[in-house]
C-alpha cells in the first residue's frame, strides 16, 4: 500500500482513536479516511494491513447501497500505486462473511503477485 500521507487532510482521527485505542491513531498504512469520489459521493474508507494482506473497506455513509465501480476504482488509485494490482473477492459461500451489508473491500496480497487475465480475454 502506498504511503498515505497524501490523504492526511482526509483522515478522521477521532474515529481512529475509537478503533485503534484511546491514545493511538492511524499511521502511514493504517487509518480511517473520508474521501470524495469523482462521482460526488462521500466514501468512508478504512485502510489496514496484516497477516500478509493490505486491505481497504469502502462504504457510503448514510446510504443503503454499495459503492459503484467508479467509486472503487477511485479508492484503488488513492491507496495503491498505478502498477499495483488489487482485487475484490467473491468467496465460496462457506467462507462468506457479511458483517456490514453495504461495505465493499479491496485486497492486495503482500507475498505474491495477483495473476491477471490477458487483455485478449477481457475485450478488444
Amino acid at each position: 500500500m502506498r504511503d498515505l500521507t497524501h490523504l492526511e487532510y482526509r483522515r478522521m482521527p477521532d474515529l481512529e482513536k475509537q478503533l485503534y485505542g484511546s491514545s493511538m491513531c492511524g499511521d502511514k498504512t493504517h487509518g480511517i479516511f473520508m474521501l470524495k469520489s469523482p462521482t460526488g459521493r462521500r466514501l468512508y474508507c478504512i485502510a489496514s494491513d496484516g497477516r500478509g494482506w493490505e486491505h481497504v473497506s469502502v462504504s457510503i455513509p448514510g446510504e443503503p447501497h454499495c459503492p459503484s465501480w467508479e467509486d472503487m476504482a477511485y479508492v484503488k488509485d488513492q491507496f495503491w500505486l498505478p502498477g499495483e494490482c488489487a482485487v475484490q473477492f467473491h468467496p465460496p459461500k462457506d467462507k462468506y462473511v457479511n458483517t456490514h451489508p453495504y461495505v465493499l473491500h479491496i485486497w492486495r496480497p503482500l507475498e505474491c503477485e495477483i495473476p491477471v487475465p490477458g487483455r485478449e480475454l477481457v475485450g478488444l
